[in-house]
């Protein structure tokens, strides 16, 4: 069959499966493969399915984690833009001694060929790893560093993973005691959330007793 022809077959095809709606737990696709290979199909188009799995409930992914100890999360947002972020996050990590002892999500599964599900996870592998991080968060316990860009406080940007799943997520006074703010041009350290303790409040002095009666006199 002449090229013309396959692709007006190949044209059809895609027209009529675009009608066609998607089988739930599958992607469509379309591979063209040599003429002959598919009998079923005109021109050599070979239907496929793409099998994608469902996202990890946040149970599921801290079931995957290490054991979060007190003192050992350390997040990050928008730095070192246009380069290995999570290498140079640890490379920084290690160079800080204070953060010594603390790990990226990166180093906390037990076994990181799990990541390679985010490929197969809909809606996006984007999606796996706010979810998994929203799970680290809620596990998070003692002191938490968070390596921002630019700023101060509690100002940073919207629709990043730090400002819609990890920050909220962060069990403030439930588990967490502190969340320190660093910046990674400089070794500024910035407490943007600490737990107050109550001051003990110190009973009422009781009133002094009124001075017992003289004895009577003989």
């Amino acid at each position: 069959m002449k090229l013309s022809a396959v692709l007006a077959h190949a044209v059809l095809l895609f027209s009529s499966l675009g009608a066609a709606a998607p089988i739930d737990g599958y992607d469509d696709a379309l591979d063209v493969r040599a003429v002959g290979d598919s009998p079923d199909l005109p021109s050599g188009l070979v239907a496929r399915a793409k099998k994608t799995e469902p996202m990890p409930s946040l149970d599921t992914f801290k079931a995957q984690f290490k054991d979060i100890g007190p003192d050992t999360c350390l997040f990050y947002s928008g730095v070192f833009i246009g380069g290995p972020s999570e290498k140079n996050v640890m490379e920084l990590r290690d160079s800080r001694s204070y953060l010594h002892g603390y790990r990226i999500l990166k180093e906390t599964w037990k076994d990181e060929s799990y990541t390679k599900l985010a490929g197969k996870v809909k809606p996006s592998a984007k999606a796996f790893f706010a979810q998994a991080s929203m799970a680290l968060a809620q596990e998070c316990e003692g002191v938490v560093y968070v390596l921002l860009g630019d700023g101060s406080g509690q100002n940073w940007p919207s629709g990043t993973i730090w400002a819609n799943q990890e920050w909220p997520n962060l069990r403030r006074g439930a588990g967490v005691t502190k969340v320190i703010r660093l910046n990674e041009k400089n070794d500024n350290q910035e407490t943007i959330w600490e737990m107050t303790v109550p001051h003990p409040v110190t009973p009422p002095t009781p009133p002094t007793p009124p001075a017992p009666p003289a004895p009577p006199k003989n």
